[in-house]
């Protein structure tokens, strides 16, 4: 997760405000600047995006601590991608910037870069989890090809449910049996309360109960 701190003289950079409106600075000899970072890692698409066709979903996944797995999915075609050579294998190369918001309020931001090689592909699997608290949210995500202009903002409302508790094992009616039968001997009592069964083999557990 990428966390920003704003002051006031962020806003104060002629390059990075034009960043903010769309409009990508010149490259100053090979060095990154601050209105590239800001583009890096937000979801402002870049000047002259020629568009880029995705749907993205989202699915719940297990329960995790007091948050739950959120799995968001989207499938991009390969047709008129960028490539790129890595060895000898040409491969396509995405990056997918993401920020979801609750009530108006950034909680969680995200950047992924996927590299697919380009052989017998027609579309290109985007899956990405994270943890979030039960809740209403709002997702945007930004999809952008490295290697050439194609770029896309996608929007998603989804809801995280509260996870359902796992449920308690059913009651062992002979064990609480034995147990009741050791708290009113009037003697001193051993019993063993071991498998059901009337042949068991391998390593058991027996419970031992004591009393009065």
């Amino acid at each position: 997760m990428l966390v920003f701190h704003w002051n006031g003289n962020w806003l104060k950079d002629i390059r990075t405000r034009a960043a903010m409106d769309h409009a990508a600075p010149p490259p100053t000899d090979n060095q990154e600047s601050a209105a590239a970072r800001f583009l890096q890692f937000s979801t402002v698409l870049p000047k002259g995006a020629t568009g880029l066709d995705f749907q993205v979903t989202s699915s719940i996944g297990s329960r995790r601590g007091s948050k739950v797995a959120v799995a968001f999915a989207a499938k991009v075609p390969v047709a008129g991608l960028g490539t790129n050579k890595v060895g000898d294998v040409e491969v396509v190369q995405l990056d997918v910037t993401g920020e979801v918001a609750r009530a108006g309020d950034m909680i969680d931001r995200f950047r992924y870069a996927f590299t697919f090689p380009t052989a017998g592909a027609t579309e290109l699997p985007l899956v990405i989890e994270r943890e979030l608290r039960p809740g209403k949210y709002h997702l945007r995500m930004k999809v952008q090809d490295t290697n050439s202009t194609r770029a896309a903002l996608r929007d998603l409302d989804f809801e995280v449910p509260v996870p359902e508790l796992p449920t308690l094992p059913a009651p062992d009616v002979k064990a609480e049996d034995a147990v009741q039968r050791v708290a009113r001997a009037q003697e001193a009592t051993l019993a063993l309360q071991g498998p059901e069964g009337e042949g068991v083999t391998g390593v058991q557990r027996f419970a031992a109960l004591v009393g009065p």
